[in-house]
Formats: C-alpha cells, sequence, structure tokens
C-alpha cells in the first residue's frame, strides 16, 4: 500500500470516529454542550500531545487547513442531504 494510501486510510478511520462519536451522543440523549466540552478537552489533550511530539506551527497550520476544508466538504454534504430529507438537521444518524 502507497504511503498515500495508507494515510487516506488512516484519515478516513480517524473522521469515522468522530461521526460515531456525535452519532452516539445523540443516540444516548447526552447533552449537546456535555459533547461539545467533552470534544474541546480531547482537542486540547491533542494540542499538548502534539507539541510534545514536536508538532510545529506550520505543519499545524497545514493540518487545520486540511481540517478546514474536509469540514467545508461535509457542510455542503449535509446541506443537500438535508435539503433532499427535507430538513434533516446535520448530525443526524441517517447515511
Amino acid at each position: 500500500m502507497s504511503e498515500q494510501a495508507e494515510w487516506e486510510k488512516q484519515l478516513t478511520a480517524a473522521l469515522r470516529l468522530m461521526r460515531d462519536f456525535r452519532y452516539r451522543a445523540i443516540v444516548q440523549g447526552i447533552d449537546a454542550r456535555a459533547t461539545r466540552i467533552a470534544l474541546k478537552c480531547a482537542l486540547l489533550m491533542d494540542d499538548y500531545v502534539c507539541k510534545e511530539k514536536g508538532l510545529t506551527q506550520e505543519e499545524d497550520a497545514k493540518l487545520t487547513a486540511i481540517a478546514q476544508d474536509l469540514f467545508n466538504q461535509l457542510l455542503q454534504e449535509e446541506q443537500a442531504r438535508a435539503k433532499a430529507h427535507q430538513g434533516v438537521r446535520f448530525g443526524s444518524v441517517d447515511g
């Protein structure tokens, strides 16, 4: 497997974890504020670990740009899905 293919596989797996976390929070009826706190805590821990591992500000900026592009793509897809399903909201459990 090429390095690029392995990277895409890893990224896809990580994005599925994010999606599954949100899905499980919805299904379990966890308050959105509590879920947000947990995600922010995870991000803070990730920032700490990445700094400890030597991630540079330049590398982090590149990763942030990738994440923003992915978010924009996912948001557009979700908006199209919501329109097709008459108002199903972001984070719903369909598809």
